[in-house]
């Protein structure tokens, strides 16, 4: 009859052994899983972070956001501004050949609105100058 104690007992052990060691390597795989998570949450939080920064208005003084405007080159805002819908349609200001400080201020209000490249700046000044001049055979 002992024996048969003795061998329920070892089998008993024997199963606890087993059972711990399962829990034991799902506890790893689970570790494992959840740094996988952790990793990839981390990835995905620094993406929105670099996704947030892009959406911050270039030129903005304030100091909360001196400090997190990053440097893009110029065909990343261009690229930027192809995709990023207008919120109004704004009218160029009509220059009527006098009030020149006047007119260009108003250009440059318009331009930091539109966050428009300095490149295309000039092209569009000399277009609406040009356009003047036809309308008033100048």
């Amino acid at each position: 009859m002992e024996t048969k104690n003795q061998e329920l007992k070892k089998l008993e052990e024997s199963l606890k052994g087993l059972l711990k060691e399962a829990v034991e390597k799902q506890s790893e795989k689970h570790d494992r899983e959840m740094q996988e998570l952790k990793e990839k949450q981390d990835r995905d939080i620094s993406g929105l972070r670099t996704l947030l920064l892009n959406l911050q208005p270039v030129g903005n003084t304030s100091a909360a956001n001196t400090a997190v405007v990053p440097v893009r080159t110029e065909k990343e805002l261009s690229y930027i501004k192809a995709i990023r819908p207008k919120l109004t349609k704004l009218e160029f200001p009509k220059f009527d050949g006098d009030h020149l400080h006047d007119w260009l201020f108003k250009c440059k209000q318009l331009f930091e609105f539109d966050e428009t490249l300095d490149g295309i700046k000039i092209k569009i000044v000399s277009l609406h100058l040009e356009f003047y001049e036809e309308q008033n055979g100048r």
